[in-house]
């Protein structure tokens, strides 16, 4: 199971947990979680990539990896921050109607989140936990561009990394979040949300391109450098135009 997925559980169950033993049952799955992601990725690299270490050694720097990049407090500010604005301020942008599926949506989710067993948890059970109805998905994402459009970025941030654990296929929630954390200049979280991009839509330039913004917004000159090949060799082949003048404009900036 994805160990991302791990962030919803926590930031909804956080202020709950008071106890070692219950602690110590999340901190089991998790690692679990971690170590099954940590062989999935080893199984897909090249042999020959660190062949001087053993598997061993690969594979706990894997996981070093993927637990470094697991923000569970963050993640689990941003789920409540999204939770309390849907609660408190939807009806402000919803219609009556609309916002009383959405609190249903709610409601009904949190229900089926309490009942699971971390232990045992799989990609499949939680998918079904937070199963949200098309109209609640509208909701929360009408909401999200209301609150970026009067510039409450956070706020927007927190109701579009809902959409990505909501409906975690869909390439566009993701590519919101990052362009609206690269805006709050969290870099970490628009580069994962980059990264997610560039798995579901490989063939889609403005993920590459905005990912290697975020490397020379956060002075990581080399990480955006290492993306260019990509880049160019997308803008090869077929290229809206709108992008063009971003491809310019990183091949000027990466050259000074």
């Amino acid at each position: 199971m994805n160990p991302k997925l791990y962030d919803l559980i926590h930031g909804n169950k956080k202020s709950k947990i008071d106890s070692t033993e219950e602690l110590s049952k999340y901190d089991i799955a998790l690692e679990a979680a971690i170590a099954e992601e940590a062989d999935k990725i080893m199984q897909a690299q090249d042999p020959n990539i660190n062949k001087f270490s053993t598997p061993e050694q690969r594979k706990a720097q894997i996981a070093r990896e993927i637990t470094e990049s697991i923000n569970l407090d963050q993640m689990g500010d941003l789920l409540n921050n999204a939770f309390h604005i849907l609660c408190t301020e939807g009806k402000n942008y919803l219609e009556s109607e609309s916002y009383e599926i959405l609190i249903i949506d709610i409601q009904s989710m949190v229900q089926r989140l309490d009942t699971l067993d971390p232990i045992s948890l799989d990609d499949n059970t939680l998918n079904k936990a937070l199963n949200f109805s098309p109209l609640g998905i509208h909701s929360i994402l009408k909401i999200s561009i209301a609150k970026f459009e009067e510039g409450f970025l956070k706020e927007s941030l927190a109701l579009s990394t809902l959409l990505t654990i909501l409906e975690p296929k869909e390439v566009d929630f993701w590519f919101r979040q990052g362009i609206i954390a690269k805006s709050c200049a969290i870099y970490d979280l628009a580069i994962y949300a980059f990264d997610v991009v560039n798995d579901l839509a490989p063939e889609f330039i403005g993920g590459y391109i905005i990912k290697a913004e975020c490397y020379l917004d956060s002075t990581n000159k080399d990480q955006a450098i290492a993306l260019m090949p990509k880049i160019k060799t997308l803008a090869e082949t077929t290229i809206e135009e709108k992008w063009k003048k971003n491809v310019i404009d990183l091949e000027t900036l990466l050259s000074a």
